[in-house]
């Protein structure tokens, strides 16, 4: 249960530091739900219960492509479920559920709308921002 984004950084940091120990394939994604929303300043009260992965990205030429990740690899799988015992969190805390969004195709200019934060060499996440914003 996350109940401010200091605790979801916290957490993403730890995943990235796990991939760099694991010497993983480096990995980019795409969340939405609570978590982006507590990250973005958008909620900052309430809880919010995971961190919703809806895409994994991969750099194009033409910009970023968004890439179904259910499931998510199993290499990020293996590595968030340490940090789930570490930090007490839900074996699930990661978890690609709204990923079926991307079968419909994601709204003109959705790419543009991503806050990117780079927790480390082996893992950036995009976090979907307030549509209203142009970041």
């Amino acid at each position: 249960m996350f109940t401010s984004k200091d605790q979801i950084h916290r957490s993403l940091k730890a995943l990235a530091e796990r991939l760099e120990f694991a010497k993983a394939s480096q990995i980019e994604l795409a969340v939405c739900g609570g978590a982006a929303l507590h990250v973005m300043n958008l909620m900052t009260r309430g809880t919010t219960k995971d961190v919703d992965a809806f895409a994994i990205i991969r750099r194009e030429a033409y910009g970023l492509q968004l890439l179904k990740c259910d499931p998510l690899p199993d290499y990020v799988l293996r590595e968030s479920a340490i940090v789930a015992a570490d930090f007490n969190l839900p074996a699930d805390w990661l978890n690609p559920g709204p990923t079926s969004i991307l079968d419909f195709g994601v709204p003109e200019g959705l790419p543009t709308r991503l806050h990117s934060v780079e927790y480390g060499p082996k893992l950036t996440v995009h976090f979907l921002a307030n549509p209203l914003d142009r970041i």
